[in-house]
C-alpha cells in the first residue's frame, strides 16, 4: 500500500507538469487504475479530478461528465474529506461545474430540462460554498446564446457585466473570446475585432485560446477589409489547433476562411486532414454540426472551381458512415459536399427541436449563404 501511495504520488507530479495529450491522458489512466486498486478513495478523489480537467481538454464527453459526477457525490457526502479544491489549477471542482452546462448543451443526446437542472444545481452549489454568481452568469449567458434565446442572452451578458469579478470568474482570455464569439454571431463584429485585439495585446492565453478567438475573428477581418490580419490569424491559429481532435469547431472556421478567399485547395487539404475527427467525440453535435457545414461549404467551392470529382481522401473511413451514409468506393467534392450539407441539416433539426427556437437552421443557412462572399 505504502509503495502504492508513493507511486501514485509520482504520477500526480508528472500529470501536473505535462501537457494535455495521449502522454498525459495515459498518465492519468494509470493513476486512476492504480487509485481505484488501492482501495483509497481520497487518492481516488484526487486522481479523477484530474481526469476531469484532462477529458475536458482533449474532448472525451462521456468521461468528463462520469468523473465529475462521481467526484461531485463524493464532495457533497462529505466536504471536507473531499474538498473542492485540491489546489491543482483546473482541479477545483466548482471550476468544473462551469463547463457541465455547456457540455450538456452540445449535446442533443440531453433534453432542455436535464441542461436546467444542472445550472440550476451549480447555482446551489456557488451559493453553498459562498461564492460569487459570475461563472454561474456566465455558463447560462453561454447556453442562451448556443441555443438562439439571443433576448435572454443579451440580458444575461449585460447582468454579467455589471457583476463583480471572482475566482471563478472566466479569466481574461476565455472571456473575451466567449463574448467575441457572441458579438461575430449578433452583428457586432466590431466588437469582435477589438476583443481578439485585446487578447493579443494583453498576451492572454488559456488552454484553447488564443487559438479559438483567432478563429472567431477570421471572417469580421475580411469583411472589414483587413485581409493580411486575416490571413495571419488564419496562420497562427491554425498552426496552435490543428493537433487536438477537441478543436474540431476552431478548424471548421479555418474552412470556412479557406472556402471564400480562394483558398479551395488549402482547404480540401484540412478537411481530408482532419475529417476522422468528425468520430472523435460521439456526444460533441455542435462541433460536428459546424464541421459538417465548413466541410460543405469547402467542397462546393472545390466543385465551382471545375474540380467537383476530386477525391476527398479519408471519407470512406468506417467509423464515418453515421455522418455521410454508406459509399461504394472513394467520396468525390461533389458527392461528399452534398452528404455534409444533408447531415448538417439533421443536426440542427435536432438541436432546434431540444432548443425551440430556429438558430441551428439559421446558422445553417448562414453558412450555405457565405458562398456568395469572395475576398
Amino acid at each position: 500500500m505504502a509503495s502504492a501511495k508513493k507511486q501514485l504520488k509520482q504520477l500526480f507530479e508528472a500529470i501536473d507538469r505535462t501537457y494535455w495529450g495521449p502522454e498525459e491522458r495515459a498518465l492519468v489512466a494509470q493513476a486512476v487504475a492504480l487509485a481505484v486498486e488501492t482501495g483509497d478513495e481520497k487518492l481516488e478523489y484526487q486522481a479523477r479530478m484530474r481526469q476531469t480537467a484532462s477529458a475536458n481538454m482533449v474532448g472525451d464527453t462521456d468521461t468528463v461528465l462520469s468523473s465529475f459526477a462521481w467526484c461531485l457525490a463524493k464532495h457533497d457526502a462529505d466536504p471536507r474529506r473531499f474538498p473542492r479544491d485540491i489546489e491543482n489549477g483546473a482541479a477545483d471542482l466548482m471550476w468544473q461545474f462551469k463547463w457541465m452546462g455547456g457540455t450538456l448543451q452540445r449535446s442533443t443526446a440531453f433534453s432542455q430540462a436535464q441542461i436546467d437542472a444542472v445550472l440550476n444545481d451549480m447555482e446551489s452549489h456557488y451559493r453553498a460554498e459562498g461564492l460569487g454568481m459570475s461563472g454561474v452568469l456566465t455558463a447560462r449567458f453561454e447556453g442562451a446564446w448556443d441555443a438562439g434565446r439571443f433576448d435572454e442572452a443579451e440580458a444575461l451578458r449585460v447582468q454579467l457585466e455589471a457583476t463583480e469579478r471572482d475566482s471563478h470568474s472566466h479569466c481574461d482570455a476565455c472571456g473575451r473570446s466567449q463574448l467575441a464569439g457572441y458579438f461575430a454571431e449578433v452583428g457586432r463584429e466590431a466588437d469582435t475585432i477589438r476583443l481578439v485585439d485585446e487578447m493579443l495585446e494583453g498576451g492572454f492565453q488559456c488552454g484553447e485560446e488564443p487559438e479559438h478567438a483567432l478563429s472567431r475573428a477570421l471572417v469580421p477581418h475580411l469583411r472589414a477589409g483587413q485581409f493580411e490580419n486575416a490571413r495571419h490569424l488564419h496562420l497562427r491559429s491554425y498552426r496552435m489547433a490543428k493537433d487536438n481532435p477537441d478543436n474540431l469547431g476552431i478548424i471548421a472556421n479555418h474552412l470556412v476562411f479557406c472556402a471564400i478567399t480562394g483558398n479551395e485547395a488549402r482547404g480540401l487539404s484540412p478537411v481530408e486532414r482532419h475529417i476522422g475527427w468528425l468520430a472523435h467525440d460521439g456526444l460533441n453535435d455542435r462541433g460536428q454540426f459546424h464541421a459538417l457545414a465548413a466541410i460543405g461549404l469547402v467542397l462546393d467551392a472545390v466543385a465551382r472551381t471545375g474540380h467537383g470529382d476530386a477525391v476527398v481522401r479519408g471519407a470512406d473511413a468506417q467509423e464515418l458512415e453515421r455522418f455521410f451514409g454508406a459509399h461504394d468506393g472513394a467520396w468525390t467534392a461533389d458527392e461528399l459536399a452534398a452528404a455534409a450539407w444533408a447531415r448538417a441539416a439533421g443536426i440542427a433539426t435536432a438541436f432546434d427541436e431540444r432548443n425551440g427556437t430556429t438558430a441551428f437552421t439559421d446558422r445553417l443557412a448562414a453558412t450555405r449563404a457565405m458562398a456568395e462572399e469572395r475576398y
